[in-house]
């Protein structure tokens, strides 16, 4: 019973925070305590209220009409909330208004079972699925690793697309571009546009300041009040194309008119920068995790039966072969 209980408030956590939202703008607010209640015979199949000892190596750290909730527990109950009511659990003022939320739903839950709703069928299947996803995500959590050694060797792979540039440009806008032109202008025909932004590659090249063009002349309003500043733009984070161009610029040059589906672009190199694995090591362990739980995940289900109904599902769909040429 215990753990269905732990279950079923883990899958409700939401409403925890939801509870506590309430708590906090409504102080002073005290839930209200339910009192023991003693099954008769009419209900004698629902579970009565557990008393048993706690799991091994869990402290009680309160209880409800008896029943105990360990640490264990709350933590279990806390590592799924938001993270500012993380954070409120720090102090022990946070920790009771959370614990009083908790209890609340115990209490509830309490009642549930007392009604018989354990038992009915839609209540039962959430069980079911709840103890699937529980189950599944522990599971992968011991099954998928990102060692240094695997991070490292992601790293050296990735390199190259980590590394940034400081970027300025400045953006000419034309018919069809995701980039509006500057207020109160009509967007330019691609040919005009184009010719338009070859001009100002020509001023740039004659010693036309650069801060200053941009703030004159690029449609993209929010960097052209920095003078087109764009700040570190990673490699990985443009398309190849004007990736390919960018990076091949020296600092300090400027690059011919490159067209995107944001406009026309004139860029201008700055400052290249290399990040190391340290710096590097949250994101590449957060897609290296990704990356080998996919693959897992694809294993494990490569070898596993699965037999589904074709009256429910449909027939199965083949995948379709190369197109043969008439």
């Amino acid at each position: 019973m215990k753990k269905d209980l732990l279950y079923s408030l883990i899958g409700v956590v939401l409403v925890v925070a939801l509870c506590f939202g309430l708590a906090q703008m409504r102080p002073g607010f005290e839930p209200p305590k339910s009192e023991p209640f003693h099954l008769d015979k009419s209900v004698a199949s629902v579970a009565p209220v557990s008393k048993a000892a706690p799991p091994a190596g869990g402290k009680v750290v309160m209880r409800v009409n008896e029943q105990p909730v360990t640490d264990l527990e709350f933590q279990t109950f806390l590592s799924g909330m938001p993270e500012n009511m993380q954070q409120m659990a720090q102090t022990p003022h946070g920790r009771r208004m959370i614990a009083d939320q908790i209890a609340s739903l115990i209490a509830l839950a309490q009642e549930g079972r007392k009604m018989g709703i354990d038992n009915d069928k839609e209540t039962r299947l959430r069980l079911d699925a709840d103890q699937t996803n529980v189950l599944a995500m522990a599971a992968l959590r011991k099954l998928v690793t990102a060692n240094d050694a695997r991070m490292r060797e992601e790293y050296n792979k990735q390199k190259g697309n980590y590394e940034s540039v400081d970027l300025k440009h400045i953006l000419i806008a034309y018919e069809g571009s995701q980039v509006p032109p500057r207020q109160g202008s009509a967007p330019l025909p691609l040919p005009a546009a184009m010719e338009k932004a070859s001009q100002i590659e020509a001023q740039l090249r004659a010693g036309g300041d650069f801060a200053m063009m941009a703030k004159s002349q690029s449609d993209d309003v929010a960097s052209a009040q920095q003078g087109g500043e764009l700040g570190p733009v990673p490699r990985g984070s443009l398309p190849p194309e004007v990736a390919a161009a960018v990076f091949a610029l020296k600092s300090g040059e400027v690059s011919r008119p490159l067209r995107t589906q944001f406009g026309i672009h004139i860029f201008k190199a700055g400052e290249r920068k290399s990040p190391s694995f340290e710096q590097m090591r949250p994101q590449i362990e957060a897609e290296l995790q990704q990356k080998l739980a996919k693959e897992t995940v694809d294993r494990i289900k490569s070898g596993a039966k699965i037999d589904m109904d074709p009256t429910f599902f449909g027939p199965e769909e083949k995948p379709a072969g190369p197109k043969t040429q008439p």
